[in-house]
């Protein structure tokens, strides 16, 4: 008689609070939906970010910029997390070897790090990457070049990245 007694409040326990956790779902689910908002293809993450961070990433930026002395002048300036917009001067073959360097370069990017920004000449053969590190102090630079080989045109990490 005891176990009845253990086992009966026990399951009407669970299905209580499983009533109850199925009956918020639904708000919960519609709620999140409302909230996200999708970001299409062909947007700009700055137009989702708040003010106040592309603000600071534009001050680290133009900083780095300052400390190696680049010139932008004929250079497209692209968010790296928009660096999908440059696919769109690639073919196939040559998206997945930018890619490619582009995450062997980021592997010299650490946490606290700010949001790089790619510097991409008109011709698209090469590209700067420039970040500031969390320590508000130290700008690094990376170089990503082009050469055209028997497959195509091939991306890679140009030196060393350079820390000013």
């Amino acid at each position: 008689m005891k176990k009845r007694m253990v086992l009966l409040p026990s399951l009407l326990t669970v299905a209580i609070l499983t009533g109850v956790g199925i009956g918020i779902a639904p708000y919960y689910v519609e709620a999140q939906k409302k909230e996200s908002k999708k970001i299409k293809h062909e947007d700009k993450i700055k137009n989702h970010r708040s003010e106040k961070t592309n603000k600071l990433l534009e001050k680290t930026w133009n900083t780095a910029m300052k400390k190696f002395n680049i010139d932008t002048n004929g250079l497209e300036q692209v968010d790296y997390a928009d660096n999908h917009h440059i696919w769109d001067k690639l073919d196939t073959r040559e998206q997945v070897s930018y890619t490619e360097a582009l995450h062997q370069a980021m592997s010299h990017h650490k946490i606290g790090d700010y949001e790089p920004l790619l510097l991409v000449d008109k011709d698209v053969t090469q590209t700067t990457i420039l970040f500031q590190r969390g320590d508000d102090k130290t700008s690094v630079k990376i170089e990503l070049k082009s050469k055209t080989g028997d497959n195509g045109k091939e991306w890679f990490v140009d030196g060393q990245p350079e820390e000013k």
